[in-house]
């Protein structure tokens, strides 16, 4: 069963089988500069790094899938902070993406 995680109470995404899910607006989320996903850093680090082996950013508008690990993304990660709280983001490269068996959460 899927389970919300929160930032500032909002849902921002869901952690199931040891996968974070983040559904995502990719015109609206996607960094820019550098082209990157991103992730609350306190919910990165006290509730994703603790409990997932894998992050998904589901890209809603496109139907579209990027995947990684946990330990790549920490491994690899920038941080960033644009107004919106600490982040840490990932840029593109890094994301192997997928197109089928898309989550519909």
């Amino acid at each position: 069963m899927a389970q919300p995680v929160y930032a500032d109470r909002t849902v921002i995404g869901y952690i199931e089988d040891r996968t974070f899910i983040k559904p995502v607006r990719g015109s609206k989320h996607m960094l820019r500069q550098p082209p990157a996903w991103a992730i609350d850093a306190d919910t990165f680090e006290k509730q994703v790094s603790a409990s997932c082996d894998t992050i998904i950013i589901h890209d809603r508008e496109k139907n579209k899938e990027y995947k990684a690990s946990v330990k790549l993304f920490d491994e690899k990660k920038g941080v960033l902070d644009r107004g919106f709280g600490r982040q840490y983001y990932l840029v593109l490269k890094w994301w192997n993406t997928e197109t089928e068996q898309v989550r519909m959460i």
